[in-house]
């Protein structure tokens, strides 16, 4: 009909958008729960919930509650958002408890007597949403002041066929290219002692 021919899908981007800490950020900004989501005080800083069906009044009081909050849920599911879409053929149910999973969820806590302990988990991708959802199955019990870290891998791979990918802001951070920009620096203070650890049990960072 003369039209532009169709591009086909969009690359599969992990969003990654960091703040330097001084304004919360908004849900999705990084992946949540994230000790990004953390202010100076310690509380979890956050400008706004994804709820859409609950009165003004009500999500206001939940915010509320969410900030006085030191840390995160312990049974609450971990949520990935994505520019663009994920194959969904490439994205398991579950995986294992495995360094070489497509999804990895450690204990990389120094301080706990379970560090480097790798856990299953269950998956789940809403197109709609371009969410991924992880949690670990049930009957798995997880502790309250314990670092975990759980790593999304080029092993999964978007509509389009090309590996999942990072973006440029996650990159930096990861791999400590020497940025100059506060919310980088500031997310890499935060990720390297994580990736330190899950580099120790035999992840490849360079796919995460």
């Amino acid at each position: 009909d003369g039209g532009a021919p169709d591009a086909g899908p969009l690359p599969a981007v992990a969003r990654f958008a960091p703040s330097d800490g001084t304004a919360p950020m908004a849900f999705g900004d990084v992946p949540f729960p994230h000790d990004l989501y953390l202010g100076a005080d310690g509380h979890v800083s956050l400008a706004s919930l994804p709820i859409q069906t609950m009165a003004s009044a009500g999500l206001d009081a939940l915010l509320e509650r969410t900030r006085a909050e030191t840390g995160f849920c312990v049974t609450c599911a971990t949520h990935f958002y994505l520019d663009g879409a994920l194959d969904a053929a490439s994205v398991p149910a579950t995986v294992p408890a495995s360094a070489t999973a497509a999804v990895v969820f450690a204990d990389v806590d120094p301080t706990s007597p379970e560090r480097g302990r790798l856990f299953p988990l269950e998956l789940q991708w809403r197109a709609s949403a371009s969410l991924l959802s992880v949690r670990p199955p049930l009957g798995i019990t997880l502790h309250r002041n314990r670092r975990y870290a759980i790593a999304v891998t080029s092993q999964l791979r978007g509509a389009d066929g090309a590996p999942l990918a990072a973006t440029a802001a996650f990159v930096a951070a990861r791999d400590g290219t020497g940025s100059t920009d506060p919310a980088i620096i500031r997310a890499r203070a935060v990720l390297e002692p994580a990736l330190t650890e899950l580099e120790a049990v035999g992840v490849d960072v360079s796919q995460i």
